[in-house]
């Protein structure tokens, strides 16, 4: 089971950004994201509801590519033993250690939970900074490209349960619209 805590003040937010596009506005195509990452400027720090007094600097890695039934992420789902963010859906990522810039810690990460290997790593972007309630870290998003599908992922079970993949189509309907796990 997952529990996600949240602060007594928690609130729905509105709708997404893209919710008022057609469906063929919303297509996503990794070039097209390519250009708007490097268009973007600086990230912003975002303070979390909770102002961490002393963060944890952390950061996680966003690795797209291309699939056979378009462009795809993969996530993790973390360990049941873990004493934070235990059994959630996640980026591969966490602490980074003393002297690390993130985006090292963000790859490194990655490598130690799923066997991601480094040198498939195109690190597209930087993404806005935000900071957590649950675990008082500080994290430092990254997006990444890889060349294809990655191949040997492995979930080290001391930090995560699976490996997942998921598919960025917005068509709820496609019949392959969601997660599938790597073997």
């Amino acid at each position: 089971d997952q529990i996600i805590p949240r602060p007594d003040d928690m609130r729905i937010g509105g709708p997404p950004p893209w919710a008022e596009l057609s469906p063929a506005e919303r297509v996503i195509d990794l070039a097209t994201l390519r250009d708007r990452l490097a268009a973007m400027g600086e990230p912003v720090v975002i303070d979390g509801p909770v102002p961490v007094a002393s963060p944890r600097q952390s950061a996680v890695l966003a690795p797209l590519y291309d699939g056979a039934d378009g462009p795809a992420v993969v996530l993790t789902r973390r360990a049941a033993h873990l004493r934070n963010h235990r059994g959630e859906v996640s980026f591969p990522g966490g602490r980074a250690d003393p002297g690390e810039d993130a985006l090292t810690a963000a790859i490194r990460e990655a490598r130690e939970e799923v066997s991601l290997d480094p040198a498939l790593v195109e690190p597209l972007g930087e993404l806005d900074h935000l900071s957590t309630v649950t675990s008082d870290s500080f994290i430092v998003p990254f997006v990444a490209l890889l060349p294809g599908p990655p191949e040997d992922l492995v979930a080290n079970p001391e930090e995560v349960a699976a490996a997942i993949a998921f598919l960025a189509s917005e068509d709820a309907a496609h019949p392959s619209a969601g997660m599938y796990g790597f073997e």
